[in-house]
């Protein structure tokens, strides 16, 4: 018998959680106790509609929704349902709505119990259709799952307003072999829902996406004119994950072809003591030992040309005593500066000339250090060949801002003079201003593109321009619409000279001074400060611009200014508390709760300035290649660190949000020299010995074919 049930197993362990029509994992209009994993996204399209409010001829449900801590879900819910029969519906029937819904699941206690959570729907907000609360159980037997709940719905009790699960509700599931398929069958307490579901494998050429797609009939309910309805609908889902874990990497790295071309190199005379077992002691290097790059000078040169290959850009190679040392500027791997040290270390640690026991990398900006990296060479070497962390971890030191250059180097030796071009750049960016379920539509926007033109000048020094070109809009952003003010605006937006430097390993500053918003004299700055021993900053921000000119024929002197505390609880999460003058003159508080999933940063915010209160989450993540390279002379990239916020105003139930898109906006800085300098604030040593498996991923992708494709010296 067991073995007939195992496919059924198999499959019922192993499916994902499906995502609901309510915005919430479960079954078909259901929660369950099952959550969003950690670092998952979820995002759905469907027409799902309660036919208890009639038939809408446009029926719009989607979802958006992030597994943010382990065993908590959030989801961002948008409804709209509208026209009877072509015939507008009256506005108390007619729902356009933005949701936020909330699930915990409980820690399991006891093994053999079922999963067990509580959760939210619609929390807040002035147009409250669909909120609840509510807490469910769930588990599987074989093939089948079930859940079973109990809800509190918090809608009034109107004709108009249907209650969402409220009383009793649960469903049943049952899995067809490892097919993917399911069928469903639940109901939410007023009506039945039965349906069929469909779960991809998941695809490692997309990152390992996995796709859901649902079919179901809801039956049972009557409308606010006591007629039976019944409708179908369907909904597709796409699962993410925003992260790779690092038995992944190793996974990954274990079966590439690249292993066994590390594992076939053939270490140099110097190099047969340069690989002990991953339990040895740290080489330490003798007192005597001085060695002169020159003795080496071909390998030296090597050394720098295969840097200089895999996208670092001004490399310089140096020895003192037993110390290998390389200066490099990233301008290619732009979604994290540890793919760039990945490929720096790797390729000391391969190619290092004779009687070298440390490698010692500086990363440098427009001619400036920013960290200084040490790490022992054997344990590094050998640590790409088994991915053992602890001797690298006991050996690995790092110093933020440290003295350019090192006493008693003997020689430097360069890769090359790299082209006068190569100080240029230019970045693509969007521009997205929008709004979402607001009293005059449903979904409104400007898109424009943002080309940034750079230039290094001297030490911490560049010059930017940037020119926006619209690309479209819809029509309450276009003139005289109900968002005309927030069109993008074609033409040269900002010219700025900005200057960036170091008061010692703590403090970091920049300031520029331009043109900015078009027709606008001012300046901008940032201020960083490092609390000694800790990961935690002070972090200020401020931009004074008199006479911006936005939108045509509108002039206005613009300032904003804010001062945070930044917690970093761990390396992926940070809690900050500031205050803030916002753009709109108004004053207030805001708190920041934010997640790292690799290269992906998800905030949930609060922001109060005066009486005007606004919710949200802001999603960051890079928008371009995680290696880019020189088209010819001119380096042309997406941008690294693009931000989309996504809030509502915090308003009472019965009394809406009026349109207020320009209230409560923090400083908006044209130059962002934390993501420009500092990684977006992910560099301290424990994040670097956090991401060891990164640093020998990056290696076994860009860096190991510059030896293994190339004339070995």
């Amino acid at each position: 018998m067991s073995l007939l049930l195992a496919p059924f197993l198999v499959a019922a362990q192993a499916q994902t959680a499906g995502i609901s029509s309510l915005g919430v994992s479960g079954g078909l209009a259901t929660p369950n106790a099952e959550v969003l994993g950690n670092g998952l996204a979820a995002l759905s399209f469907g027409n799902y509609q309660d036919p208890r409010r009639g038939d809408f001829d446009q029926r719009l449900n989607h979802s958006l929704g992030f597994g943010f801590l382990p065993g908590l879900e959030l989801f961002g819910r948008f409804a709209q349902h509208k026209g009877f029969n072509g015939v507008r519906a009256a506005s108390g029937n007619e729902i356009v709505d933005l949701s936020v819904n909330l699930k915990w699941q409980i820690p399991r206690l006891l093994d053999g119990v079922p999963n067990l959570a509580i959760g939210a729907t619609d929390i807040a907000g002035g147009a409250n259709y669909f909120g609840s609360v509510y807490a469910v159980a769930s588990d599987h037997y074989g093939p089948l799952a079930w859940s079973a709940g109990w809800g509190n719905s918090q809608n009034a009790s109107t004709s108009n307003r249907p209650k969402v699960l409220n009383g009793a509700f649960g469903g049943l599931e049952l899995s067809l072999f490892q097919t993917g398929l399911s069928a469903l069958l639940e109901t939410d307490g007023a009506q039945r829902h039965v349906g069929a579901r469909y779960r991809s494998q998941a695809m490692p050429g997309l990152g390992d996406t996995r796709f859901i797609a649902t079919v179901q009939r809801t039956q049972g309910g009557r409308d606010f004119m006591d007629q039976a309805r019944g409708l179908t609908s369907v909904n597709l889902s796409v699962v993410i994950p925003l992260q790779r874990e690092p038995g992944q990497r190793q996974q990954a790295m274990a079966g590439e072809k690249s292993l066994p071309a590390l594992l076939a190199l053939q270490p140099s005379s110097s190099e047969s003591s340069v690989a002990p077992s991953a339990s040895s002691p740290p080489m330490v290097a003798p007192q005597s030992s001085n060695p002169a790059p020159t003795a080496d000078a071909p390998r030296m040169l090597a050394l720098a040309q295969a840097l200089q290959r895999s996208g670092l850009s001004g490399v310089r190679i140096g020895a003192a005593g037993a110390s290998l040392i390389v200066e490099y500027e990233n301008k290619s791997y732009l979604h994290n500066e540890v793919d760039a040290l990945g490929v720096a270390l790797g390729l000391m640690a391969e190619r290092a000339p004779q009687g070298i026991a440390r490698l010692v990398a500086y990363e440098m900006k427009l001619g400036l250090s920013v960290a200084k990296t040490t790490v022992d060479a054997a344990s590094y070497r050998q640590f790409l060949r088994d991915g053992a962390r602890a001797p690298v971890q006991a050996t690995l030191e790092r110093e933020l801002a440290p003295a350019q250059g090192a006493s008693g180097v003997t020689e430097w030796v360069q890769a090359g003079e790299e082209s006068h071009w190569s100080r240029f750049g230019l970045e693509i960016r969007p521009l997205l201003n929008y709004a979402l379920a607001t009293e005059v539509g449903a979904f409104d926007y400007s898109l424009a593109a943002n080309f940034r033109a750079s230039a290094g000048l001297w030490r911490g020094a560049k010059v930017f321009a940037d020119w926006v070109q619209r690309v479209d809009n819809s029509k309450q952003f276009g003139p005289g619409g109900a968002f005309g003010t927030q069109l993008h605006r074609d033409g040269l937006r900002n010219v700025v000279l900005q200057q960036s430097f170091w008061l010692g390993p703590q403090i970091f500053l920049s300031a520029g001074i331009g043109r900015y918003d078009y027709r606008g004299w001012g300046a901008e700055g940032t201020a960083i400060y490092r609390l000694p021993g800790r990961d935690d900053s002070l972090l200020f921000k401020a931009k004074a611009v008199n006479q911006a000119e936005l939108y045509p024929g509108i002039k206005r002197d613009s300032s904003a200014m804010s001062m945070a505390y930044r917690l970093v609880w761990s390396d992926d999460t940070w809690l900050e508390a500031a205050v803030q003058r916002y753009s709109d003159g108004s004053t207030g508080p805001e708190l920041m709760m934010t997640r790292w999933f690799g290269d992906v940063a998800l905030s949930l915010v609060a922001r109060q300035g005066g009486s005007k209160r606004f919710v949200g989450a802001e999603l960051s993540l890079p928008l371009t290649l995680r290696r880019t390279m020189p088209l010819g002379s001119l380096r042309l990239t997406g941008t690294s660190r693009y931000t989309q916020t996504f809030r509502i105003r915090a308003a009472s139930a019965g009394s809406p949000g009026l349109l207020s898109p320009n209230a409560v906006r923090p400083a908006d800085l044209s130059y962002k020299p934390e993501v420009e300098w500092l990684n977006s604030g992910r560099y301290s040593a424990h994040y670097l010995a956090g991401n060891l498996d990164r640093l020998r991923e990056a290696f076994f992708l860009y860096g190991l074919p510059q030896i293994t494709d190339s004339a070995r010296p």
